[in-house]
């Protein structure tokens, strides 16, 4: 078991980047002259602009060799460094992504469509992160909220009602890049306007004031943060504000009127792990009255991801703790990578975890942590089977599919729904349970 150690590495966990400046910024020359173009260079500190082609099609290692005008021997290491202090202005015309585990569409995150006004603006360094990619640009869509309603219209015609968007990439956190874009406050505005439409911020930031100068709170809108104990968000979360400046944050966002989420993901062992949870419940609950929580675990696509993962990490103490990490886990989890797209299937790619006992323990005793303040408080697991739910004695409540699943559509939308659309959500609860057992059967006569 892993112990905490309090030795100082402040040259990791010191520098906390509340907000992120580019050293460059790069545009596309068909949206240089844009309005978002301007306001967003306009609040970059930097005077350093190159304009470049068009970069559709191009990948970012391409666009900052002819940008910077590199030469072909340049470094992975210089690349990576060259990314990272860059941003990307640009048009694109992919403004949604699904919430997916996977190819298999029965068993994807049927709750939330990602919207992209940005990807790969992330300058954190959480160490369970398992997007290290070598080289990545920053980029922000100038032209995406443009494009926003012809993109509803469609979704509307195709019966995708209601939706709740999630302003998240895996690559990105939302309020990291606000102080340039303004975008969470646009958002915020935008889906506050478009009828069967809602918004989920997903952020370990807590630079949340565009939403709070004046105060823009919507039933529509949703602030979730992502949390874990002050040691893990100090040693482990790399370059995050901790954890009482995210419940801060958090406190007010609530006082001001917003529905405000949780995720306890991922949920770790380690030495002192449950004394840990249960203080960072404690402190949750003398700040603000989370509308939800979402738990989940550490997990992976494969071992030899999860190894690549541990030795890019910057800081030693993170790196043994991830090192740690890596030496309990293996692949558990339904959805060992195989070549057919069935019901069996789901999960696919994500499999490298704790053994099934381990997270149920997990689960319980962080869920019992949130129910001793709060007995009826709306619990979900993220990415977990359906003997996972029973395990842990969490009760489902039929958003769409329960193996990949968080008790978010019946319980913390619901207040965003018309009558009509609270229809169709409690006919597609009817269907989700039908489908559920129909697979159970499928899996029991295949075994």
């Amino acid at each position: 078991m892993f112990t905490l150690s309090t030795e100082d590495e402040s040259q990791y966990y010191g520098q906390r980047r509340h907000h992120w400046q580019p050293a460059r910024v790069i545009v596309s020359s068909d949206i240089a002259d844009a309005e978002v173009t301007r306001r967003v260079m306009a609040n970059c500190a930097t005077s350093t602009v190159l304009t470049v082609p068009d970069v559709r099609g191009r990948t970012d290692r391409q666009i900052l060799a002819d940008a910077l005008q590199l030469a072909p021997s340049t470094s992975d290491t210089e690349l990576t460094h060259l990314g990272r202090t860059s941003l990307l202005l640009t048009d694109s015309t992919e403004l949604f992504q699904q919430m997916a585990v996977g190819p298999a569409m029965e068993r994807r995150c049927f709750n939330f469509l990602k919207i992209l006004p940005y990807t790969g603006v992330c300058p954190y360094d959480c160490s369970y992160c398992w997007f290290k990619d070598p080289v990545l640009i920053p980029r922000v869509n100038v032209r995406f909220f443009e494009r926003l309603p012809t993109a509803l219209a469609q979704l509307r015609q195709q019966g995708r009602t209601p939706t709740l968007f999630t302003f998240t990439h895996y690559k990105t956190d939302c309020f990291t890049m606000e102080h340039l874009t303004g975008f969470c406050r646009v958002a915020t505005e935008f889906f506050t306007r478009e009828p069967g439409f809602g918004i989920q911020f997903l952020t370990k930031s807590d630079q949340v004031e565009s939403l709070l100068t004046p105060s823009i709170a919507s039933p529509k809108a949703i602030v979730t943060f992502s949390v874990n104990p002050e040691w893990i968000t100090k040693h482990v979360d790399l370059a995050t504000p901790p954890l009482s400046a995210r419940l801060d944050a958090a406190r007010r966002l609530y006082h001001a009127g917003f529905n405000v989420m949780l995720r306890v993901d991922p949920i770790l062992e380690f030495d002192g792990w449950p004394a840990a949870y249960d203080e960072m419940v404690e402190s949750i609950f003398q700040h603000f009255e989370p509308t939800h929580v979402t738990l989940g675990t550490p997990r992976f696509q494969d071992v030899a991801e999860l190894t690549t993962v541990a030795t890019r990490i910057p800081s030693a103490r993170a790196r043994a703790f991830m090192e740690d990490q890596a030496s309990r886990m293996a692949v558990t989890k339904p959805g060992a990578p195989t070549a057919d797209d069935s019901f069996q299937s789901y999960f696919k790619n994500m499999s490298v975890s704790y053994p099934d006992a381990v997270r149920v323990n997990l689960y319980r005793t962080v869920a019992d942590a949130f129910r001793r303040h709060r007995p009826q408080l709306a619990l979900g697991l993220c990415e977990e089977p359906a003997k996972i739910w029973d395990e842990v004695g969490i009760a489902w409540t039929g958003d769409k599919t329960r193996d990949c699943s968080c008790n978010f559509v019946p319980l913390a939308m619901r207040q965003l729904f018309t009558a009509d659309e609270a229809d169709r959500v409690a006919l597609q609860t009817a269907e989700a349970r039908t489908q559920d057992a129909r697979i159970v059967r499928n899996v029991n006569a295949d075994a």
